[in-house]
């Protein structure tokens, strides 16, 4: 069971679309303001930018902001159980010694959330030859218009 974030900025309420949006606040007039989600699209299997999205991704969740991640070509690598083959995975090493989180656990933590949604390109998956099995549990295989569904109205980065 995934945990939803409790936060001290806001409530979590849904659209009728499943889209989470962040209540962060009242506006002048009393209304509570909205934040759209975050959509973030992991579209090369760099290390420093897999562990910048998750970074990022642990963060708005930790606030109670609804994130959706999507592995588009290379990017599919980060959703995989075994993510060593990342480029520059060694890079790890130095995160953890410096006592910073490191893929491993960004990943982990962000199962927990309930905020957090995972999902790769089918094109993606099968142009790396990565079959659905390789993938982390949570991860769920939609095409492109199926993210652009659930990632309407959100905050677009691409990492």
């Amino acid at each position: 069971m995934k945990k939803a974030a409790s936060s001290h900025m806001g409530v979590q309420t849904f659209s009728s679309s499943g889209v989470g949006q962040n209540m962060t606040g009242e506006d002048r007039n009393g209304r509570m303001q909205h934040s759209p989600a975050i959509a973030l699209m992991l579209v090369e299997a760099r290390y420093e930018r897999i562990h910048a999205a998750l970074m990022l991704a642990v963060t708005a969740c930790a606030l109670g902001q609804r994130v959706i991640l999507f592995g588009m070509g290379s990017g599919t690598r980060a959703f995989c159980k075994d993510w060593s083959g990342l480029e520059e995975s060694e890079r790890e090493a130095g995160r953890l010694e410096a006592g910073v989180a490191g893929i491993e656990t960004l990943r982990e933590a962000l199962f927990e959330f309930d905020e957090a949604s995972f999902h790769v390109c089918d094109s993606g998956i099968r142009s790396m030859k990565i079959s659905e099995d390789q993938l982390c549990d949570a991860v769920t295989v939609i095409g492109l218009p199926g993210f652009l569904e659930l990632s309407q109205g959100a905050r677009l980065a691409v990492f």
